[in-house]
């Protein structure tokens, strides 16, 4: 296993046609989205302890393909914010295990193709702000038609 410090840009965007990427235990001290976006043809991303970032960035023109995308036990996490016009065909989102998550990604009303959102062990306050007519966060995830809450 190798240990990542950074994810390099020119090797990376060498692999036009790579569909699915899985990073784990690499302690990115950046955030790896920049380099991860300039795939044109990745479909599914898999970030599991991989990082001490505490927001990930989703800019606006990248991740045309995606469909799934799972961050997991991201300890350093507090913030995801999702650019107006990235993910366009993001079908499946998944976010466990980021303790220090402060609040829903931004941008998530945005995914109008989102169909499954699962969180794992999402703090109390985050899960009750999704309540359908009450939380203060459904109308932004009132699109999604499943919304799990999975506890590990």
């Amino acid at each position: 296993m190798t240990l990542l410090k950074s994810v390099n840009v020119l090797w990376i965007s060498k692999l036009p046609n790579l569909v699915r990427v899985g990073l784990a235990h690499s302690k990115l001290a950046n955030d790896p989205m920049q380099v991860f976006q300039a795939l044109p043809s990745l479909q599914d991303l898999f970030l599991f302890v991989t990082s001490v970032v505490e927001q990930l960035c989703f800019g606006a023109t990248g991740f045309q393909k995606l469909k799934r995308l799972r961050l997991i036990d991201l300890i350093g996490l507090k913030r995801v914010k999702i650019e107006d016009g990235t993910l366009p065909l993001l079908e499946k989102l998944m976010i466990g295990l980021c303790p220090q998550l402060e609040e829903l990604p931004s941008g998530i009303r945005h995914l109008s193709k989102l169909t499954t959102l699962t969180f794992i062990d999402l703090q109390e306050e985050l899960k009750l702000s999704m309540i359908p007519d009450q939380g203060r966060n459904f109308e932004i995830v009132k699109h999604i038609p499943y919304i799990h809450f999975l506890e590990s």
